[in-house]
Formats: C-alpha cells, sequence, structure tokens
C-alpha cells in the first residue's frame, strides 16, 4: 500500500536525527529550477501573485537553492503536518512511513518523508513552462511509480490527488472528511487538513497496511459511516 499525501506551502527547513534520502527525480527538478532561479523578482511576483515580502522571499530561495536543506516530513509545516508526531518516531515508525508514505511535490514530483528538500514556492498550477503543465510534466514518473502498488490510500487534496494517473482509479481509495450542519453535508477545508494529518498519524503508529482497518478510526467526533462509505470511498462525518 502507498498512502498519498499533500505538500505545504508553509515551511520550515529542518532535519530530523536520522539520515536523508536523494529525492527520486532530480533532474526533471533541476529543470525547473533553473527557470524559476532565472526570473527577476518582479516576474516571480507576477509568476505566483504573491506580496513584495514573499516575492523577494521566493526570489532569494532559487537563487541560493540547496544552500538550506531538511528532511520533507520535517520541513512541511501546514495544518495537516502540524497533526503529526514529528519528534516522537521510532526508527520503525520511520522505516515503515519511508516505505509506504508518497507526498506529491509540484517541483520534486515524488517526496519520501526523508527525502533532502531545499525551500521552494511551486503549486501544480504554476507551471514556468510554456508548452507543457505540470501535471503532463509529472505524468510518467506517476505512471511508472504507481504500477507496482496494489492499493494506493489518497490522504492528499484535490490538487494534487489529480497527479494520479487516471488508469490506477481502480486501485485508490479515497478518504473524505465531511461535517453534518443544519441538514447538509460539507467539505470544511480547516476539518479535513488537520484530519488528514491525524489519519496519517494513526496509520504509522499502528503501522496500517490494510484500508479496511481504517473503518475502525474516529477522531474529534469523526466517524466512518457505512452507509455512505464504498469500497474506493471512505466518509467520516462529523455531527454538530
Amino acid at each position: 500500500m502507498k498512502i498519498i499525501f499533500s505538500p505545504s506551502k508553509s515551511q520550515k527547513i529542518e532535519k530530523f536525527n536520522i539520515q536523508g534520502t536523494l529525492p527520486m527525480y532530480l533532474e526533471k527538478t533541476s529543470r525547473i529550477v533553473k527557470l524559476l532561479e532565472s526570473y527577476s523578482q518582479t516576474k516571480l511576483k507576477n509568476f505566483f501573485t504573491i506580496s513584495d515580502t514573499l516575492a523577494d522571499r521566493t526570489f532569494h530561495q532559487y537563487q541560493n537553492f540547496n544552500s538550506n536543506t531538511g528532511h520533507a516530513l520535517a520541513s512541511f509545516t501546514g495544518s495537516s503536518f502540524k497533526a503529526l508526531s514529528k519528534n516522537s518516531y521510532s526508527a520503525l515508525e520511520f522505516n515503515f512511513m519511508q516505505k509506504h508514505l508518497v507526498i506529491f511535490s509540484a517541483l520534486y514530483g515524488i517526496l519520501r518523508p526523508l527525502d533532502i528538500l531545499s525551500g521552494y514556492r511551486l503549486d501544480m498550477n504554476n507551471s514556468p513552462f510554456s508548452d507543457v503543465i505540470l501535471y503532463q510534466y509529472w505524468e510518467e514518473e506517476m505512471t511508472k511509480f504507481f504500477a507496482e502498488p496494489d492499493i494506493i490510500l489518497n490522504l492528499a487534496s484535490q490538487e494534487y490527488s489529480k497527479m494520479m494517473p487516471n488508469q490506477y482509479k481502480s486501485k485508490i481509495i479515497s478518504i473524505h472528511f465531511l461535517v453534518l450542519e443544519d441538514g447538509a453535508e460539507k467539505t470544511v477545508s480547516v476539518y479535513s487538513k488537520q484530519q488528514r494529518g491525524m489519519m496519517l498519524d494513526y496509520i504509522i503508529k499502528n503501522k496500517i497496511t490494510e484500508p479496511k482497518k481504517l473503518r475502525k478510526y474516529s477522531s474529534e467526533k469523526f466517524v466512518y459511516d457505512t452507509q455512505k462509505s464504498t469500497s474506493c470511498d471512505y466518509y467520516y462525518i462529523y455531527k454538530k
């Protein structure tokens, strides 16, 4: 089983007290970096539609790429990653997640938890190429990488879930967190991000490789819904 997870825009480059690994597709990453490091600060600001402060930070990230590096899992700091017990995982748990967890990235394609990355800013919708979008750019790598796993557990956002090749849909079990309020079910981003991290933490600590075991998962009043769920979509409902 492979677990797919989204990165976060927010980052603080840090390392665990453990040896890192190299990302698998550095040659393709370097092509993107070379393009973005050729951009002026003004061009980066317009490209990403960001503030002067963020443009300055992003400009220096690409001008000094590889000068400040850390482990992928340690360096992403978004809501999903804050729900992880980053500083208390055992060597066995790190080995488990290194084998099963995949963090998608617009810049690196695929990151394993202990892969060494540099701070960056790039989303799937920000392609620096004039003739190809990033989903297409990473398509060959995704197709080869996911040919082997028999089950793919989708804990990624919609933006990053789309990196999965269409031919592997039958392998994917997607996790959904819904809030039931005033008779209507809806996705609340802040809850979904937090719950994805909490479920991933649960999977790591219990070393789960059979998705059916996740039907027993419950957290912060989110409970598995047997009626709404199917073999390829697991729904967890929080009834307000």
